[in-house]
Protein backbone atom coordinates (compact mmCIF):
# COMPACT_ATOMS: atom_id res chain seq x y z
CA UNK A 1 0.00 0.00 0.00
CA UNK A 2 3.14 2.29 -0.70
CA UNK A 3 0.52 5.04 -2.86
CA UNK A 4 -1.75 5.24 0.22
CA UNK A 5 1.29 6.17 2.56
CA UNK A 6 2.50 9.07 -0.24
CA UNK A 7 -1.03 10.00 -0.20
CA UNK A 8 -1.16 10.41 3.62
CA UNK A 9 2.31 12.88 3.75
CA UNK A 10 0.89 15.06 0.73
CA UNK A 11 -2.93 15.32 2.09
CA UNK A 12 -2.68 15.05 5.66
CA UNK A 13 -5.08 18.31 7.07
CA UNK A 14 -5.41 19.59 3.92
CA UNK A 15 -9.18 19.04 3.48
CA UNK A 16 -11.18 16.41 5.29
CA UNK A 17 -14.27 15.33 5.26
CA UNK A 18 -15.16 13.14 8.75
CA UNK A 19 -17.81 10.35 9.46
CA UNK A 20 -18.46 8.75 12.43
CA UNK A 21 -18.91 5.01 12.11
CA UNK A 22 -21.99 3.78 12.84
CA UNK A 23 -22.24 -0.11 14.00
CA UNK A 24 -23.31 -2.29 10.72
CA UNK A 25 -26.53 -4.10 11.49
CA UNK A 26 -27.84 -7.20 10.34
CA UNK A 27 -30.72 -8.31 7.82
CA UNK A 28 -32.36 -9.64 11.08
CA UNK A 29 -35.96 -7.61 11.99
CA UNK A 30 -34.87 -5.61 9.03
CA UNK A 31 -37.78 -4.86 6.63
CA UNK A 32 -37.24 -5.72 2.96
CA UNK A 33 -37.28 -2.60 0.58
CA UNK A 34 -40.39 -1.95 -1.20
CA UNK A 35 -42.72 1.03 -2.69
CA UNK A 36 -43.68 1.49 0.95
CA UNK A 37 -42.32 5.58 1.39
CA UNK A 38 -41.76 4.81 5.30
CA UNK A 39 -39.00 2.30 4.40
CA UNK A 40 -35.74 3.58 4.22
CA UNK A 41 -34.18 4.12 0.85
CA UNK A 42 -31.83 1.49 0.37
CA UNK A 43 -27.84 2.89 -0.09
CA UNK A 44 -26.88 1.07 -2.87
CA UNK A 45 -27.85 -0.49 -5.94
CA UNK A 46 -24.77 -3.24 -6.87
CA UNK A 47 -25.65 -4.58 -10.30
CA UNK A 48 -23.23 -6.88 -12.28
CA UNK A 49 -23.33 -9.08 -15.21
CA UNK A 50 -22.23 -12.67 -16.51
CA UNK A 51 -22.61 -15.54 -18.77
CA UNK A 52 -23.81 -19.53 -17.90
CA UNK A 53 -20.15 -20.55 -18.24
CA UNK A 54 -19.63 -23.75 -16.53
CA UNK A 55 -15.96 -23.13 -15.38
CA UNK A 56 -17.50 -19.97 -13.12
CA UNK A 57 -20.56 -21.94 -11.71
CA UNK A 58 -19.13 -22.24 -8.36
CA UNK A 59 -17.36 -18.42 -7.84
CA UNK A 60 -20.67 -17.16 -9.31
CA UNK A 61 -23.05 -18.60 -6.49
CA UNK A 62 -20.53 -17.47 -4.35
CA UNK A 63 -21.32 -14.04 -5.44
CA UNK A 64 -25.22 -14.46 -5.42
CA UNK A 65 -24.97 -15.31 -1.82
CA UNK A 66 -22.47 -13.01 -0.59
CA UNK A 67 -24.28 -10.12 -2.34
CA UNK A 68 -27.48 -11.33 -1.20
CA UNK A 69 -26.93 -11.06 2.50
CA UNK A 70 -26.25 -7.39 2.07
CA UNK A 71 -29.85 -6.51 1.62
CA UNK A 72 -31.81 -4.93 2.25
CA UNK A 73 -29.40 -1.91 2.30
CA UNK A 74 -28.04 -3.07 -0.95
CA UNK A 75 -30.59 -3.98 -4.03
CA UNK A 76 -28.03 -7.06 -5.48
CA UNK A 77 -28.88 -6.94 -10.18
CA UNK A 78 -27.50 -9.31 -12.68
CA UNK A 79 -28.04 -8.07 -15.90
CA UNK A 80 -28.76 -11.02 -18.07
CA UNK A 81 -30.71 -12.40 -21.02
CA UNK A 82 -30.26 -15.91 -20.45
CA UNK A 83 -33.68 -17.49 -18.45
CA UNK A 84 -31.85 -19.78 -16.12
CA UNK A 85 -29.75 -17.25 -14.83
CA UNK A 86 -32.87 -14.81 -13.69
CA UNK A 87 -34.37 -17.64 -12.37
CA UNK A 88 -31.17 -18.84 -10.42
CA UNK A 89 -30.51 -15.14 -8.75
CA UNK A 90 -33.76 -14.02 -8.52
CA UNK A 91 -34.77 -17.29 -6.05
CA UNK A 92 -32.05 -16.29 -3.99
CA UNK A 93 -33.03 -12.50 -3.44
CA UNK A 94 -31.74 -10.53 -6.53
CA UNK A 95 -33.43 -8.18 -9.54
CA UNK A 96 -32.60 -8.71 -12.84
CA UNK A 97 -32.98 -6.77 -16.21
CA UNK A 98 -32.38 -7.58 -19.50
CA UNK A 99 -29.18 -6.47 -21.48
CA UNK A 100 -30.55 -3.66 -23.73
CA UNK A 101 -27.45 -2.48 -25.20
CA UNK A 102 -24.01 -4.49 -25.73
CA UNK A 103 -21.20 -5.00 -28.05
CA UNK A 104 -19.91 -8.17 -29.66
CA UNK A 105 -22.48 -9.52 -27.06
CA UNK A 106 -20.85 -8.29 -23.54
CA UNK A 107 -22.99 -5.27 -22.30
CA UNK A 108 -22.16 -1.62 -22.56
CA UNK A 109 -21.27 -0.71 -18.83
CA UNK A 110 -23.62 3.12 -19.11
CA UNK A 111 -26.36 1.74 -20.22
CA UNK A 112 -26.26 -0.90 -17.71
CA UNK A 113 -25.97 2.73 -15.17
CA UNK A 114 -28.62 4.43 -16.81
CA UNK A 115 -30.88 1.68 -17.03
CA UNK A 116 -30.48 0.58 -13.00
CA UNK A 117 -30.71 4.02 -12.29
CA UNK A 118 -34.62 4.38 -14.08
CA UNK A 119 -35.69 1.13 -12.40
CA UNK A 120 -34.09 1.15 -8.97
CA UNK A 121 -34.44 3.84 -6.36
CA UNK A 122 -31.07 4.06 -3.93
CA UNK A 123 -28.50 6.75 -2.88
CA UNK A 124 -25.27 4.79 -4.96
CA UNK A 125 -24.94 2.86 -7.91
CA UNK A 126 -22.49 0.59 -8.65
CA UNK A 127 -20.86 -1.63 -11.07
CA UNK A 128 -18.87 -4.79 -10.14
CA UNK A 129 -17.29 -7.22 -11.70
CA UNK A 130 -19.06 -10.61 -10.89
CA UNK A 131 -16.39 -12.47 -9.00
CA UNK A 132 -15.51 -9.76 -6.42
CA UNK A 133 -17.07 -10.09 -2.73
CA UNK A 134 -17.71 -7.31 -0.24
CA UNK A 135 -18.20 -7.35 3.17
CA UNK A 136 -20.08 -4.76 6.07
CA UNK A 137 -17.27 -2.53 5.33
CA UNK A 138 -19.19 -1.33 2.20
CA UNK A 139 -22.15 -0.60 4.18
CA UNK A 140 -20.33 1.06 7.01
CA UNK A 141 -18.85 3.34 4.23
CA UNK A 142 -21.59 4.30 2.19
CA UNK A 143 -23.63 4.68 5.04
CA UNK A 144 -21.10 8.00 6.10
CA UNK A 145 -20.93 9.28 3.00
CA UNK A 146 -24.71 9.60 2.64
CA UNK A 147 -24.31 11.85 5.51
CA UNK A 148 -22.11 13.88 4.42
CA UNK A 149 -23.43 16.72 1.86
CA UNK A 150 -20.52 18.30 1.02
CA UNK A 151 -19.28 14.85 -0.84
CA UNK A 152 -23.35 14.28 -2.03
CA UNK A 153 -23.51 17.65 -3.64
CA UNK A 154 -20.44 17.12 -5.92
CA UNK A 155 -20.01 14.59 -8.79
CA UNK A 156 -18.68 11.72 -7.33
CA UNK A 157 -16.84 8.31 -8.24
CA UNK A 158 -15.49 5.61 -5.41
CA UNK A 159 -13.39 2.99 -6.87
CA UNK A 160 -10.29 1.17 -4.76
CA UNK A 161 -7.91 -2.00 -5.14
CA UNK A 162 -9.39 -5.24 -4.36
CA UNK A 163 -7.41 -8.45 -2.62
CA UNK A 164 -7.12 -11.45 -4.04
CA UNK A 165 -8.10 -14.66 -2.54
CA UNK A 166 -7.77 -17.92 -3.63
CA UNK A 167 -10.74 -20.63 -3.45
CA UNK A 168 -13.00 -18.74 -1.15
CA UNK A 169 -15.39 -21.39 0.73
CA UNK A 170 -19.35 -20.91 0.27
CA UNK A 171 -19.38 -20.46 4.37
CA UNK A 172 -17.13 -17.72 4.35
CA UNK A 173 -18.70 -15.75 1.21
CA UNK A 174 -22.03 -15.09 3.74
CA UNK A 175 -19.75 -14.31 6.31
CA UNK A 176 -17.79 -10.90 6.74
CA UNK A 177 -15.70 -11.67 9.89
CA UNK A 178 -14.80 -15.01 7.78
CA UNK A 179 -13.61 -13.07 4.68
CA UNK A 180 -12.06 -10.32 6.69
CA UNK A 181 -9.72 -13.35 8.02
CA UNK A 182 -9.42 -14.72 4.84
CA UNK A 183 -8.08 -11.30 3.39
CA UNK A 184 -5.69 -11.11 6.19
CA UNK A 185 -4.54 -14.31 6.45
CA UNK A 186 -3.98 -15.45 2.72
CA UNK A 187 -5.07 -12.22 0.80
CA UNK A 188 -2.67 -10.16 -1.51
CA UNK A 189 -3.72 -6.94 -2.22
CA UNK A 190 -3.63 -5.85 -6.03
CA UNK A 191 -2.35 -3.66 -8.44
CA UNK A 192 -3.48 0.23 -8.30
CA UNK A 193 -4.20 -0.56 -12.33
CA UNK A 194 -7.17 -2.75 -11.66
CA UNK A 195 -10.39 -1.28 -10.66
CA UNK A 196 -13.29 -4.00 -9.81
CA UNK A 197 -16.20 -1.34 -8.65
CA UNK A 198 -17.40 2.04 -9.58
CA UNK A 199 -19.51 3.58 -7.61
CA UNK A 200 -21.21 6.74 -7.88
CA UNK A 201 -24.49 8.75 -7.92
CA UNK A 202 -27.08 9.66 -10.23
CA UNK A 203 -24.81 13.17 -10.50
CA UNK A 204 -22.32 11.07 -12.85
CA UNK A 205 -22.73 12.10 -16.50
CA UNK A 206 -22.78 8.37 -18.05
CA UNK A 207 -24.79 9.79 -20.78
CA UNK A 208 -21.56 11.33 -21.91
CA UNK A 209 -19.47 8.43 -21.73
CA UNK A 210 -18.44 6.40 -25.03
CA UNK A 211 -19.81 2.92 -25.22
CA UNK A 212 -17.05 0.90 -23.62
CA UNK A 213 -17.69 -2.74 -22.47
CA UNK A 214 -17.07 -4.62 -19.17
CA UNK A 215 -14.72 -7.75 -19.42
CA UNK A 216 -12.09 -6.02 -21.58
CA UNK A 217 -9.47 -3.87 -20.90
CA UNK A 218 -8.92 -0.31 -20.19
CA UNK A 219 -12.70 1.16 -19.35
CA UNK A 220 -11.53 1.14 -15.37
CA UNK A 221 -8.64 3.21 -15.95
CA UNK A 222 -10.23 5.50 -18.59
CA UNK A 223 -13.54 6.18 -16.05
CA UNK A 224 -11.34 7.57 -13.07
CA UNK A 225 -8.76 9.61 -16.16
CA UNK A 226 -11.66 10.91 -17.70
CA UNK A 227 -13.31 11.81 -14.04
CA UNK A 228 -10.25 13.52 -12.69
CA UNK A 229 -9.94 15.53 -16.34
CA UNK A 230 -13.77 16.90 -15.44
CA UNK A 231 -12.76 17.43 -11.83
CA UNK A 232 -15.04 14.99 -10.20
CA UNK A 233 -14.28 13.63 -6.61
CA UNK A 234 -12.34 10.81 -7.47
CA UNK A 235 -12.24 8.90 -4.08
CA UNK A 236 -9.92 5.93 -3.42
CA UNK A 237 -11.76 3.58 -1.04
CA UNK A 238 -9.03 0.96 -0.35
CA UNK A 239 -8.82 1.42 2.96
CA UNK A 240 -12.56 1.97 4.07
CA UNK A 241 -14.07 -0.84 1.86
CA UNK A 242 -12.56 -4.15 1.50
CA UNK A 243 -13.36 -6.00 -1.74
CA UNK A 244 -11.85 -9.42 -1.96
CA UNK A 245 -11.90 -11.23 -5.69
CA UNK A 246 -12.36 -14.61 -5.36
CA UNK A 247 -9.67 -16.07 -7.29
CA UNK A 248 -9.72 -19.11 -9.12
CA UNK A 249 -7.28 -21.74 -11.50
CA UNK A 250 -7.30 -19.08 -14.45
CA UNK A 251 -5.69 -16.08 -12.16
CA UNK A 252 -6.15 -12.65 -12.13
CA UNK A 253 -5.71 -11.75 -15.62
CA UNK A 254 -8.83 -13.21 -17.38
CA UNK A 255 -9.45 -10.88 -19.38
CA UNK A 256 -6.24 -10.35 -21.60
CA UNK A 257 -7.13 -13.75 -22.98
CA UNK A 258 -10.49 -12.99 -24.11
CA UNK A 259 -11.98 -11.94 -27.70
CA UNK A 260 -11.22 -8.33 -29.34
CA UNK A 261 -9.60 -7.16 -25.94
CA UNK A 262 -8.69 -3.83 -27.75
CA UNK A 263 -12.55 -3.14 -28.99
CA UNK A 264 -12.41 -0.25 -25.24
CA UNK A 265 -8.65 1.32 -26.31
CA UNK A 266 -10.31 1.75 -29.98
CA UNK A 267 -13.50 3.37 -28.66
CA UNK A 268 -11.56 5.45 -25.95
CA UNK A 269 -8.88 6.74 -28.39
CA UNK A 270 -11.94 7.47 -30.75
CA UNK A 271 -12.74 9.46 -27.65
CA UNK A 272 -10.15 11.43 -27.19
CA UNK A 273 -8.83 11.98 -31.26
CA UNK A 274 -5.54 10.52 -30.04
CA UNK A 275 -3.70 7.32 -31.06
CA UNK A 276 -2.06 6.31 -27.57
CA UNK A 277 -3.64 6.78 -24.44
CA UNK A 278 -1.45 7.43 -21.30
CA UNK A 279 -3.78 4.90 -19.23
CA UNK A 280 -1.27 5.25 -16.12
CA UNK A 281 -3.29 8.29 -15.13
CA UNK A 282 -6.41 6.55 -14.48
CA UNK A 283 -4.55 4.15 -11.92
CA UNK A 284 -6.55 3.65 -7.88
CA UNK A 285 -3.11 6.07 -7.11
CA UNK A 286 -4.57 8.87 -9.22
CA UNK A 287 -7.41 9.48 -7.06
CA UNK A 288 -7.81 12.89 -5.80
CA UNK A 289 -9.34 12.46 -2.52
CA UNK A 290 -8.55 8.48 -0.28
CA UNK A 291 -10.21 7.31 2.70
CA UNK A 292 -8.79 6.15 6.21
CA UNK A 293 -10.41 5.21 9.33
CA UNK A 294 -9.11 7.05 12.81
CA UNK A 295 -8.36 4.96 15.70
CA UNK A 296 -12.26 5.87 17.40
CA UNK A 297 -13.49 4.82 14.09
CA UNK A 298 -14.28 7.58 12.12
CA UNK A 299 -13.84 7.72 8.43
CA UNK A 300 -11.71 10.64 7.21
CA UNK A 301 -11.88 11.39 3.36
CA UNK A 302 -9.09 13.53 2.48
CA UNK A 303 -8.42 15.50 -0.80
CA UNK A 304 -4.88 14.70 -1.77
CA UNK A 305 -2.91 18.11 -2.57
CA UNK A 306 -0.69 16.65 -5.01
CA UNK A 307 -2.13 13.64 -6.57
CA UNK A 308 0.91 10.93 -8.01
CA UNK A 309 -0.36 10.82 -11.42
Amino acid sequence: MEHQDCNIRDAFNILSYKFHRQPYKSNEGRQKYGNDSNKSVPLLTLFTTWNSSKENFARRNTTVSNWAQLTPQIIPVLFTNDQGLQRNVEQKGWRTLPVLKSRIGIPVLKNMYLEAMEQFHSTFYAYANGDILFTDTLLTFLRSVSENETLLNNTLLIVGQRTNVKNVSAEAAVNSALLKNASTTRGKLFTTWAEDYFITTKKFPWSDMPSVVVGRRAYDNFLVMESIKQKFIVIDATRSILAIHHTINSGNFEHRNKTQSELNVAMISKFYNIKAVNYSKGRVVCANHYTDKLKNGTIVVRKIGSPAC
